[in-house]
């Protein structure tokens, strides 16, 4: 992942924090408080300044630049089509949008693949099936994918197909498949049944808060076949 290095400058005080797998220093004249701290490249979220009690912080002259070279979508996916698998790829970074791992849930339970207009479809209703993209049909069992549509913007959460009788999800695993797994069996290890959905980028991500085990955060990708998914990760 690239970094995203700050800094900042007041008098004699200066710190600067760099997020990715990359390395941090902070001072603040004469010790420092923390040097040469690696930043995991799985996390999302916010850099934070914790304080041992309530104290007026202030910043100011405050400069923010890109580094590193992932300030574009990767490119080399086949372009979704009808019938094309749908699998998981390594999400993209630095909050972009790549074409592929862009989705909308639609009120019908659809999971809508934005560039197409495809939607993800179960290719049978029997545990251990792949997913394909298909016209969308807001009566069709094998694309109503029921989630809770508050508590995916905030958590981990179950996409429960509605023609399996509630017993089958959305899952998936590091390498890339996408399949039917039975809902209340504990998944493998390398692999999910749960997935969590941010708005801003349009992604159906597989953890919301770094899960470890599962490495690198992974995203639902209309990328086409196998073939192009394998080069992501």
């Amino acid at each position: 992942m690239s970094c995203l290095s700050l800094t900042t400058v007041r008098q004699s005080a200066a710190g600067s924090l760099a997020l990715g797998p990359c390395q941090s220093t902070s001072l603040r004249a004469p010790l420092p408080l923390f040097t040469d701290v690696a930043i995991r490249g799985l996390d999302t979220g916010f850099a934070a300044l914790g304080a041992s009690d309530w104290v007026a912080v202030e910043f100011d002259d405050v400069s923010i630049h890109a580094a590193g070279d992932r300030w574009q979508p990767r490119g080399g996916c086949a372009a979704a089509a009808t019938g094309a698998a749908v699998k998981a790829r390594p999400c993209e970074t630095n909050g972009l949008a790549a074409e592929d791992q862009t989705f909308d849930l639609i009120a019908d339970w659809g999971i809508r693949h934005v560039k197409s207009g495809l939607c993800v479809s179960a290719s049978s209703l029997t545990a251990g099936s792949g997913f394909v993209l298909a016209e969308c049909h807001p009566d069709s069992a094998s694309q109503q994918l029921r989630n809770d549509y508050t508590r995916v913007r905030n958590e981990n959460s179950p996409f429960v197909l509605k023609g399996s009788s509630g017993e089958l999800v959305l899952a998936g695993a590091k390498d890339g498949s996408v399949t039917t797994e039975p809902q209340h069996a504990k998944a493998a290890e390398g692999s999910w049944n749960s997935w969590a959905y941010f708005p801003n980028t349009r992604q159906l991500r597989n953890q919301y808060v770094a899960i470890t085990s599962l490495g690198y955060p992974m995203c639902l990708s209309a990328c086409g076949a196998a073939e192009d998914v394998a080069k992501f990760i």
